[in-house]
């Protein structure tokens, strides 16, 4: 992307049409390699724990933040909260938290 930038920008060796297009393609490339790599790495960090869920709980005490973070994204797509169904003051509801898992 700098090599194109510098050939459009500052060496004028390319036109307007031609930057964008390679612009274009080499974003999509580059946005398919992070979500290989991002993959990738929740599946490493999740690898050393396959069928040893106690070493998972007692490994999550001392865990960084960062560590623990992987394994969340690893595990879950996203969480929905339903919406509430009744006007209260409870702060929390755990029933409208719905997890969606990853398969």
């Amino acid at each position: 992307m700098e090599a194109l930038a510098n050939d459009f920008y500052v060496e004028q060796l390319v036109s307007r049409e031609e930057f964008f297009s390679a612009r274009s393609s080499l974003t999509k490339r580059l946005d398919a390699n992070r979500e290989k790599l991002a993959r990738r790495d929740r599946r490493g960090v999740l690898g050393q724990f396959v069928g040893a869920g106690q070493s998972l709980r007692a490994a999550w005490a001392e865990a960084s933040l960062d560590w623990r973070r992987a394994i969340v994204a690893a595990l879950l797509e996203r969480i929905e909260i339903a919406p509430a169904t009744e006007k209260s003051r409870k702060p929390f509801d755990p029933n409208r938290v719905r997890p969606i898992w990853r398969y």
